[in-house]
């Protein structure tokens, strides 16, 4: 039997501004938290940093091109919350937004379709230096960079996403600290869980306010979390790898609740109507799907269960050391 995809299924590409842009000192944007970890000696291989990274910030016309010779439909991008405001908050940087309807307006010439992700981890040094996901200030600066994203881009824009996986900020950034802003504290990462998620409802209103016809989803990564080794440690560490890694963005945004056996131990955190907040309707799910993840216990990390190698003879195995396994997607 011979399947097809739909006739209006939209193919897309999707990049990060961090990633991509370069040009982190250009008309006024300001330093993000992962500027500060790149130029942090033994943070990165090699020393590398994204300073210009793909120069996409001076090549997008270029690299549009090469979309819309690919065929493209859409294009993913990420808005830099530093670039539009250089201090998270306040004075908005004109230019910021200019380079962003540079992108935008070229793309609709060229027939692809905008989506816009508010956030892919580039938090802005003054946000941090208040707190970061660690305050629950930050989810109320979030919802107001997003209403100012929605408001100046939604004549063109109709599909919005606020944080990209914020599942993997709280494991990789506070539990395993290999990821801006590179901290390791259980107490940190149960707020940072529960202030992402505040972050989540309360841009998805914001958007709604600005852009009522246009859609708000999520995008969270949701590989399979499989134990490392066939034992009694090794199945509880996944049960706990699976609430960290998958759990705890899902369950909070569609089902209003925390998952065990975290759920106890986030109740303080849990303030009137945060769970109301944060569960708002979604028109559509972003699933980011790349590999199954391994896990095993690991005392060096806050939570005592951290991602593992594949086992060996799992292979292929991309260059990055994540395993190819097609039979992954239809784990639940």
């Amino acid at each position: 039997m011979t399947r097809s995809f739909p006739k209006d299924f939209l193919w897309g590409v999707a990049a990060s501004a961090f990633q991509t842009e370069g040009a982190v000192n250009k008309d006024g944007r300001g330093q993000s938290v992962w500027d500060v970890y790149a130029h942090t000696p033994g943070r990165t291989t090699n020393g590398e940093t994204a300073d210009i990274a793909c120069d996409h910030y001076h090549r997008y016309p270029e690299d549009i091109g090469l979309m819309s010779g690919l065929g493209v439909g859409a294009y993913r991008l990420s808005t830099a919350w530093p670039r539009i405001f250089p201090q998270g908050s306040g004075q908005v940087n004109q230019r910021g937004l200019d380079f962003y309807d540079r992108v935008i307006d070229l793309l609709l010439h060229e027939g692809i379709e905008p989506w816009i992700c508010l956030h892919h981890w580039d938090m802005p040094v003054a946000v941090e230096e208040k707190g970061g996901w660690r305050s629950r200030e930050t989810p109320k600066i979030f919802a107001d960079y997003a209403a100012t994203i929605a408001r100046h881009f939604g004549d063109r824009v109709k599909r919005f996403a606020p944080i990209n996986e914020p599942n993997v900020i709280p494991w990789v950034a506070y539990n395993v600290g290999r990821h801006a802003p590179g901290k390791q504290s259980y107490e940190d990462s149960l707020q940072a869980i529960h202030t992402l998620n505040l972050a989540h409802g309360y841009s998805v209103k914001a958007v709604r306010a600005e852009a009522p016809k246009a859609e708000v989803g999520n995008i969270v990564s949701l590989g399979p979390v499989r134990p490392h080794y066939d034992d009694a440690a090794h199945e509880e560490a996944r049960i706990l790898g699976d609430c960290l890694w998958r759990r705890v963005t899902v369950d909070p945004l569609w089902l209003g609740t925390y998952p065990e056996p975290i759920a106890r131990d986030m109740e303080p955190l849990i303030i009137g109507d945060d769970m109301a907040d944060i569960s708002q309707p979604m028109d559509f799910f972003g699933l980011n799907h790349y590999n199954p993840v391994f896990v095993g216990p690991n005392k060096n990390t806050t939570f005592g269960v951290a991602e593992t190698a594949p086992p060996t003879g799992m292979g292929p195995l991309t260059d990055v050391n994540w395993v190819v396994d097609p039979q992954a997607f239809l784990e639940q």
